[in-house]
C-alpha cells in the first residue's frame, strides 16, 4: 500500500468508505491528486482496481465509484 521505491507519493484529496452489503465486502476508495483512483479492498488490505482520469479526483468521484455495481471491479 506504499508507493514503490523511486515513486512520489501522492496527496489523497478524496475517500469513500462503502461497498459493505455484506460480513465479508469492506472497501475504501481514495483519489488522488495526479487523478489515480483506488479501490482498497480492507479485508483482503489490497487493491482491488484503479483507473486515472488525468486530473485531480473530488469527493463525488470516489462516491461515484461506490455507489455503482462493483461487479466490474470484482476479482
Amino acid at each position: 500500500m506504499e508507493p514503490m521505491e523511486g515513486e512520489t507519493k501522492r496527496d489523497c484529496w478524496t475517500v469513500a468508505f462503502g461497498h459493505a452489503f455484506n460480513d465479508q465486502d469492506r472497501c475504501v476508495c481514495a483519489g488522488y491528486d495526479n487523478g489515480d483512483i483506488k479501490l482498497f479492498d480492507l479485508r483482503n488490505m489490497s487493491l482491488r482496481w484503479e483507473t486515472n482520469i488525468k486530473n485531480g479526483a473530488s469527493s463525488h468521484t470516489g462516491q461515484l465509484i461506490l455507489a455503482l455495481d462493483l461487479d466490474f471491479v470484482s476479482p
